[in-house]
């Protein structure tokens, strides 16, 4: 999965079960940092980014 053609990325709101949702937040995750210089809007549908925006470093 990793590799020079791997694009790491989070995917935010994507649909599904509320109480899943609900069970989940509930959770202890241990955190996670990266930097992030750009964020990119993504269109499900249609299988391809729709805008960007940079971000200040």
């Amino acid at each position: 999965m990793e590799g020079d053609a791997y694009v790491p990325h989070v995917t935010v709101a994507r649909g599904g079960d509320l109480d899943a949702a609900a069970r989940l937040v509930e959770r202890d995750i241990e955190p996670i940092r990266w930097t992030v210089d750009e964020l990119a809007f993504y269109d499900a549908d249609r299988n391809q980014p729709v805008s960007w925006v940079s971000l200040p470093a």
